[in-house]
């Protein structure tokens, strides 16, 4: 205000400076989902298939609230640069194993690993997911807490029963981040 440029005037720069990012964001997102759909159709095996179908759902849910919070792509840079790419690596690996059309113990024990790391690959995800969601679980124990302490010195809370229900909801909330499918 003291040098006559309006808040809305710096959100908008603010916005506008994000925006380069935010569309090789973007690019990024639809060039992962596109391989994981190639990867999904090539591969037989359902497990994999389901666990596919879970990395692409929540790596849409990931990519897409950031873009959405452009002030949320640090926090992802680590899955951007590593935690999405391996498993893409992984998972091209498996599909060309399982074209070999020979079982033998090397390939079936990598092939077994891949299988194993997608699990660990998607409570990773969801992690990254729920994290996104930290500051605002945050916020709502404030305003439940505020809520409450006003209630109480008015009179109106009654035998916290009600309080310890929002709360509850309210941890339930942000412990599932939204993260599950």
């Amino acid at each position: 205000d003291q040098l006559g440029i309006s808040r809305q005037a710096i959100y908008k720069w603010e916005a506008d400076s994000a925006l380069p990012e935010i569309d090789k964001l973007i690019l990024e997102r639809e060039r992962a989902l596109s391989e994981m759909r190639r990867l999904n159709d090539s591969i037989e095996d359902e497990t994999i298939s389901a666990q596919i179908d879970h990395l692409e759902s929540t790596t849409t849910k990931i990519i897409s609230y950031v873009v959405e919070h452009p002030k949320k792509l640090p926090q992802i840079r680590k899955f951007l640069n590593y935690s999405l790419p391996t498993p893409l690596k992984l998972l091209n690996a498996y599909d060309r194993m399982s074209d070999q059309g020979i079982s033998g113990e090397n390939l079936s024990k990598s092939m077994r690993s891949i299988e194993e790391m997608l699990d660990t690959a998607i409570e990773a995800y969801k992690r990254q997911l729920d994290s996104l969601f930290e500051n605002q679980a945050l916020d709502i124990e404030t305003d439940i807490s505020v809520m409450n302490q006003m209630l109480a010195r008015e009179g109106l809370s009654g035998d916290g029963a009600f309080d310890d229900l929002i709360t509850r909801a309210a941890r339930a909330q942000s412990g599932s981040g939204g993260a599950d499918n």
